[in-house]
């Protein structure tokens, strides 16, 4: 704290964390709470102020969270997506709307803000595969030939495209085989077993998001477990979801009933 330091020190010192007082003072009325000191610095900007903020936690009582601070920098990556877009071209406004429809989710629970990160993001560079902001089902289908993990994170914004914008677009439905090919059908027989288990093993979490990638995904197992290994693991609500660079592998919860929708779907 400033006031522990050696006097002269400290006179010379403080007149650095005047700036972060004055900026402080256009909160006005609002209250110095974590959510609008980090709306109003962001989490960058407050380490900048350390002693500061320091000071607020120590005599305010007023600490942050390492939880508020990473739903901070989600809410501002979120935000930068939208921004990447030059707000001139005619996907512009599509791609806004759907960055409203994404934060009114999150308000009222229904997403976190990675997911709904994780949704805008393929959104925007679906988008620039026609700039004319009406992509085609022709698009479509070439975006998710180069990108099939984004299948599942994309279809939120291709139902923001039908019924928001009215542009005729539906998710092209996985290719079925008239007969399975022998590995698919034990990797499915497997997972079947997996599911029927009266208590679950130590590895059935790994169990699972193997197996779902290889069935889910059509991966095969050597792809799979190269994933798992260099890729990040998030748990949502619906499940999880597999990240490697722009890539993202969406996996069910695992539930008994869920191959049986799978079939019937």
């Amino acid at each position: 704290m400033v006031l522990n330091k050696d006097p002269k020190r400290a006179a010379l010192s403080i007149a650095r964390h005047v700036e972060f007082f004055v900026r402080l003072s256009a909160l006005k009325d609002l209250p110095w709470e974590p959510d609008h000191l980090l709306k109003h610095f962001g989490t960058a900007e407050l380490r900048k102020f350390e002693l500061p903020v320091r000071w607020l936690r120590e005599c305010r009582g007023l600490a942050i969270t390492a939880g508020q601070k990473l739903e901070d920098a989600e809410r501002r990556r979120l935000q930068a997506q939208l921004d990447s877009v030059t707000r001139s071209s005619p996907a512009y406004p599509v791609l806004e709307a759907f960055h409203a429809r994404l934060c009114t989710r999150r308000d009222s629970g229904e997403m976190t803000t990675r997911s709904a990160r994780m949704s805008l993001r393929p959104a925007v560079d679906f988008m620039r595969v026609n700039p004319s902001g009406r992509p085609s089902q022709r698009d479509l289908e070439q975006y998710l030939s180069g990108a099939p993990g984004q299948r599942a994170c994309l279809s939120l914004f291709v139902r923001h495209l039908r019924e928001v914008e009215g542009v005729d677009l539906e998710m092209p439905g996985r290719r079925v085989a008239k007969a399975p090919a022998p590995r698919r059908i034990r990797t499915e027989q497997d997972l079947r077993e997996l599911l029927a288990l009266p208590e679950r093993p130590v590895d059935f979490e790994q169990r699972w998001l193997l197996l779902a990638l290889v069935h889910f995904h059509r991966m095969s197992k050597r792809d799979a477990k190269k994933l798992l290994k260099e890729g990040q693991v998030v748990q949502e609500k619906a499940g999880y979801l597999v990240q490697l660079g722009a890539s993202h592998y969406a996996i069910p919860d695992p539930t008994p009933g869920l191959l049986h929708q799978q079939r019937t779907n």
